[in-house]
């Protein structure tokens, strides 16, 4: 596999409210909606991966 010619723009700072009202994209809208929504959800913020495999932590007690 060879490594990417060029590097991917950084998007932090899209607006994406302003992208969601131009786009008339039904799926796109509702993954913006999500998007938009996540960060003021303060409770869901952390991903959980239950099903994830058991992990250790550096200090060597459970992740």
């Amino acid at each position: 596999m060879s490594a990417p010619s060029e590097t991917l723009p950084d998007l932090a700072g899209l607006d994406l409210a302003e992208l969601r009202d131009r786009s008339d994209h039904p799926v796109l809208g509702a993954v913006l909606d999500g998007l938009i929504e996540r960060p003021r959800t303060p409770g869901r913020a952390v991903a959980v991966y239950s099903d994830g495999a058991d992990v250790t932590d550096n200090f060597g007690g459970p992740g």
